[in-house]
């Protein structure tokens, strides 16, 4: 997923499903939230049992809930909230 598709999710779920407006600069701090997110958890899917595969898990997983807060912070949903506002792709049929 490029920024630009990320920033196309964000908006649209924000503005159609949350009715929230939020600044450019929100968008595109909301984007980036998502793509970290988003790596975070493709890391963390392919690492193994090994030891560093161990230290993979903590720092993604440390990544992730970087990625979270600054979510709820930027957006105001609580984490709880998430899973249901960004499900699917955020397209309309």
């Amino acid at each position: 997923m490029s920024h630009r598709e990320a920033r196309g999710l964000v908006e649209r779920v924000v503005k159609d499903r949350l009715a929230v407006d939020l600044s450019s600069q929100e968008y595109d701090r909301l984007a980036d939230a998502v793509l970290r997110l988003r790596a975070a958890a493709r890391k963390l899917r392919t690492a193994d049992d090994s030891p560093s595969g161990m230290a993979i898990r903590a720092r993604e997983r440390d990544a992730m809930q970087r990625a979270l807060t600054e979510i709820q912070t930027i957006s105001g949903l609580q984490a709880s909230d998430l899973g249901e506002a960004f499900e699917g792709d955020g397209r309309r049929p």
